[in-house]
């Protein structure tokens, strides 16, 4: 997903500085929703719109179609807003941003400047939730918006986070070469040609992983290209990608060969919705409207509409901020910190 990719960019970029223990600050439809619940606490019948900011042309999360809005963030959306009594509105942003461009900033400047009330999709990544690292900040395109020279500097505010709705790993695919082997570990990879793409966390881990033991039979890509392209035309045999990013390549591409290897890497991002910590109440009825959503299996039901790989949060519930030494030793997660 773009937020993904923009944090570890950013991350990818204090590593390479000396920084990496720090982790970054970037990170970087509606269907079977019932009749309105009972109304949260504090909430009238004639509720305001629940207004989320979701990114344009980013699926299998968001995009449009003759106009329509498609994709499991919406779906969601809709979902958690029914659940509060509210109709979902959908504020639609850009999400082609720039190497230097600090989405988590572009967040809070939309939530700050009173555009949507939460943002979808949101990684839950310790260094996100920081206080911002300036005081202002200008939004990110938007339908509607004035040319980025223009627009107003936002003051921007303490960002919060809802519970997760569902997470994201990271999972190796097999090009048709190699479709029928078995990987458990990253080092099943060897005797593989491996893709890696420039600046991106699947290359990062794969290049460094183990001191290097891949980087022998590494093939390396620009960062403009699609991993998962250069897979199936057989430049290379495997790659570690998004789970996510595979589900999209197979909407765009249904005859394909690639194959999900089964093998997930211990890093992985709950996503939720980031809104103002102001607002309490609004994070409580978020909360549990996916809580109940949770409970009654509805985001895996909605996610099998789109159709999306369907993966319930795990933990920790906010990844803390990355060990590079950590990242590249083994494939286990490591240890909780007490």
């Amino acid at each position: 997903m773009d937020f993904l990719a923009a944090l570890m960019r950013r991350t990818r970029r204090l590593a390479s500085a000396g920084q990496g223990g720090r982790g970054s600050r970037v990170l970087h439809a509606a269907l079977g929703a019932a009749a309105c619940l009972a109304l949260a606490p504090g909430l009238s019948s004639a509720a305001e719109p629940l207004r989320i900011c979701v990114p344009d042309a980013s699926p299998p999360y968001s995009w449009r179609e003759a106009r329509q809005p498609r994709g499991f963030d919406i779906a969601v959306g809709r979902e958690v807003a029914a659940r509060m009594g509210r109709e979902a509105r959908f504020f639609w942003y850009e999400s082609g941003f720039d190497r230097e461009s600090d989405q988590v900033s572009e967040i809070d400047a939309m939530l700050s400047a009173k555009l949507c009330d939460l943002a979808a999709g949101f990684a839950l990544y310790a260094t996100a939730l920081d206080p911002p690292s300036k005081a202002v900040g200008r939004t990110p395109d938007y339908d509607g918006a004035k040319p980025l020279r223009q627009r107003p500097w936002i003051h921007l505010q303490q960002l919060g986070a809802s519970l997760a709705y569902h997470n994201a790993p990271m999972t190796v695919v097999l090009g048709p070469g190699a479709a029928g082997r078995s990987i458990r570990t990253l080092a099943d990879l060897q005797g593989l040609r491996v893709g890696t793409v420039a600046s991106s966390l699947g290359g990062t881990i794969l290049r460094g992983y183990h001191d290097g033991l891949l980087r022998a039979a590494a093939v390396s890509l620009q960062s403009i290209r699609d991993p998962l392209a250069g897979l199936e035309a057989g430049q290379y045999d495997a790659t570690l990608v998004d789970l996510h990013e595979l589900d999209a390549y197979r909407m765009k591409n249904p005859q394909t060969r690639l194959v999900d290897s089964g093998y997930r890497h211990w890093l992985s991002f709950n996503l939720g919705y980031a809104l103002l910590a102001s607002d309490g109440a609004l994070l409580a009825s978020v909360n549990e409207a996916i809580q109940a959503g949770l409970k009654e299996g509805r985001f895996r039901a909605l996610a099998e509409q789109v159709p999306m790989s369907y993966v319930p949060p795990a933990e920790p519930r906010v990844q803390p901020p990355l060990s590079f030494k950590l990242l590249f030793a083994s494939d286990q997660a490591p240890a909780p910190q007490p």
